[in-house]
């Protein structure tokens, strides 16, 4: 259950508020780019999302992500970048989320290693409203509502993030997601990958699901692009809890689903590179794949 309101108690309310409110359950659907699809990822494009309701998929809210074209394209999907959910009939903005990650020439962070200090840990802060400004550099920031970061070595096996109450490490955690240790690839396509959000008790309060694809252009997609789709269904957690549950949809989106050819790459039309899954490690993320190399006197599949 979502902890629905009564819809003669939503008056006072912010629109965010009211659609959170009202909904135990969301979609979020990353928009196609055509561009970044035919060039498989060389000319990476900022990405957008339709976050809309589970029953009816009528569109609740938009996400458009803003960052810099030269960290974008040379740095994806490790890059900064600022994503801001607004309404998408009156453009407000209603939540900002700050990613301070990879940058060109000068990164703030040194991400997609193995997680033994601060500055190589991902994460989000998430503000109410509309701040502009770059990551890490913003302009008159209000305090941060929530913020999440990784755990030191990233958990572990299983990638697990902590979530405090304004600024990281501001206080103990009350939170905490964790995901699963293998998934992406090809298991995409049969496999859902689930991160749970625990409080403090152990209560698992929402969850974050990547979905499978249904139809068969939604498998070209999942193959060709970099395009997805997930569900975010909440479990009598409040308002603040849904924010972060919604928030974190998206730093998982980043960090674990981002990647261009992630299930087929081809090289120089001479070798084939086919993922199965990923698999987490302290931090790092390391394929299993097969590679398909084309030689003079033929040749076979190397497994890595």
């Amino acid at each position: 259950m979502g902890n629905e309101v009564p819809a003669e108690d939503l008056d006072g309310m912010s629109k965010l508020d009211q659609i959170l409110s009202q909904h135990s359950e969301l979609r979020i659907h990353q928009k196609l780019n055509l561009l970044e699809a035919v060039t498989q990822g060389c000319c990476e494009q900022q990405n957008g999302y339709h976050i809309m309701a589970a029953d009816d998929e009528s569109l609740l809210l938009d996400a458009k992500e803003v960052s810099n074209g030269c960290a974008r394209c040379c740095c994806a999907p490790l890059h900064s970048t600022m994503v801001y959910i607004h309404d998408p009939q009156t453009k407000e903005n209603l939540l900002t989320l700050e990613r301070p990650g990879c940058a060109f020439p000068m990164p703030q962070k040194f991400l997609g290693c193995c997680i033994c200090c601060d500055s190589c840990k991902d994460g989000l802060t998430v503000y109410e409203g509309e701040v502009m400004g770059q990551p890490g550099d913003l302009q008159g920031p209000p305090p941060p509502l929530f913020s999440f970061q990784q755990q030191m070595f990233g958990g572990g096996c299983r990638p697990k993030i902590d979530v405090f109450t304004g600024k990281a490490e501001s206080s103990s955690a009350t939170h905490v997601i964790t995901g699963p240790a293998c998934w992406g690839g090809c298991s995409e396509l049969c496999c859902v990958n689930t991160y749970t959000m625990d409080n403090a008790q152990g209560r698992t309060v929402a969850e974050v699901v990547h979905l499978t694809p249904k139809t068969l252009p939604d498998v070209v997609k999942e193959i060709c692009t970099d395009t997805d789709k997930f569900k975010v269904s909440f479990q009598n957690c409040s308002l603040t809890e849904k924010k972060t549950a919604l928030s974190a949809a998206f730093l998982l989106d980043y960090m674990f689903f981002e990647m261009d050819n992630g299930m087929l790459a081809c090289k120089g039309f001479k070798q084939l590179d086919i993922t199965c899954f990923f698999c987490f490690c302290f931090g790092c993320i390391c394929p299993c794949k097969i590679s398909l190399q084309k030689g003079e006197g033929g040749g076979g599949p190397a497994t890595e």
